[in-house]
């Protein structure tokens, strides 16, 4: 997904939230690679924020 995708699915909910959850997210498998603990995820990651 691009992110004018995941903005234009998002649109009832808050930017906030999904910019803080994607942030998280990449940070925690940008730490993985570095650390070479644990398996990053592969493929895709499908998360339904609609109602946060």
């Amino acid at each position: 997904m691009t992110h004018v995708t995941i903005t234009a699915q998002a649109h009832f909910s808050e930017l906030p939230n999904t910019a803080a959850f994607l942030g998280g997210m990449v940070a925690q498998e940008v730490i993985k690679m570095i650390a070479k603990q644990y398996v990053p995820v592969k493929g895709y990651c499908v998360i339904d924020l609609i109602e946060t």
